[in-house]
């Protein structure tokens, strides 16, 4: 995902801007189009959390809190929703918020990694190191082979520690 997000803002950098002189929709447009490229299947576009996701993708925090928080009212057994939103959360240092999130997506997919792993990053960010390593337990658990990455995340999130903002 860190890698489409990567390539996306790479060619979003270098044409992006012709292309957005037309507001969001077209901004929207172009996502799409991007991430379909990229080998995104059109199916995962259509799920209710996508247009949060593209907003998050585009750095459009608040509009991806809102679709995202739509989503969820919409569609709250998802928990593709609450992981998004708990990843907005994070990057916009809100790890108690975030750490609610990505509980909310544990507690509808037990077996999703990821949110182990940005849970344990939001309580690194808190200082709560107990948390985060039975995070990290889990996470490896279901995907031993994360190891670096889970590394990588963790290294990352204890350099954003006491950043809250919320």
């Amino acid at each position: 995902l860190l890698m489409m997000f990567a390539q996306f803002r790479r060619a979003q950098l270098r044409i992006g801007r012709v292309w957005t002189r037309g507001g969001d929709s077209l901004m929207l447009l172009w996502a799409v189009i991007v991430l379909l490229w990229m080998g995104l299947s059109f199916r995962s576009l259509l799920a209710p959390s996508a247009v949060g996701s593209l907003y998050g993708w585009l750095g459009e925090t608040d509009k991806a809190r809102a679709a995202l928080t739509t989503a969820i009212a919409t569609f709250p057994s998802d928990p593709t929703a609450y992981y998004s939103r708990g990843v907005i959360e994070l990057r916009t240092f809100a790890p108690t918020r975030a750490i609610a999130d990505f509980t909310e997506a544990i507690k509808r997919e037990s077996a999703n990694a990821d949110a182990y792993l940005m849970r344990a990053a939001a309580y690194t960010s808190l200082g709560d190191t107990a948390a985060a390593n039975d995070d990290i337990s889990r996470c490896l658990e279901l995907q031993p082979t994360w190891r670096d990455r889970v590394e990588r995340t963790i290294a990352d999130a204890g350099r954003t520690r006491g950043h809250t903002s919320k």
